[in-house]
């Protein structure tokens, strides 16, 4: 029985993952486990770590998030055994990500990172994407770590005023600039 449910969930877990179209937090697939009361937090872990080591999805560690997403083995092994979700569980599934998927999506569009790049100095990476296309990627290079976690902290609350800003500012200098050659 144990084995069955592990299997179960295994496959539930590449179905949300086939379901989307960018990668999932460890969180989120938490919360929709642990919210649904499908199972329980340990079980869940060693589901997508056996999930990860057989290939199935891939993860990713971005400063203190881990994402996941489903690869091509996974989405393989999902057509074979589709049929063994039970219509139920691909219900509160599709709900789930017809009810939070501007949520997910949006949680996952503003990634930043900061990396050394020489002692004392550190390049905090800020993006802003749209599926598989960036919008901005801003390099900024500061002096400390602090600094570049604080401003990587700081990104996803401030990323859609910084981008309007930018694309404001650039695009009303060109119209100055069209606008004073026409008199």
């Amino acid at each position: 029985m144990q084995s069955e449910m592990l299997m179960l969930y295994k496959l539930m877990i590449l179905y949300i993952l086939d379901r989307i179209d960018f990668s999932m937090t460890d969180s989120q697939l938490t919360d929709f486990f642990i919210g649904k009361n499908y199972t329980d937090y340990f079980t869940l872990h060693e589901t997508i770590n056996d999930l990860t080591e057989d290939g199935f999805i891939a993860k990713e560690v971005v400063r203190n998030k881990t994402l996941y997403h489903i690869t091509e083995a996974g989405g393989e092994a999902l057509s074979f055994f589709f049929k063994d979700i039970s219509p139920a569980a691909r219900a509160d599934i599709d709900e789930y990500l017809s009810a939070q998927r501007y949520q997910l999506k949006e949680e996952q569009s503003t990634p930043a990172d900061y990396y050394e790049i020489k002692h004392s100095e550190y390049l905090a990476e800020c993006k802003i994407l749209d599926r598989e296309s960036v919008l901005l990627d801003l390099q900024i290079t500061v002096s400390n770590e602090a600094e570049a976690e604080r401003l990587c902290n700081n990104w996803k609350d401030n990323s859609t005023d910084i981008y309007t800003y930018i694309v404001t500012k650039l695009l009303a200098s060109k119209e100055k600039e069209s606008s004073g050659s026409e008199e």
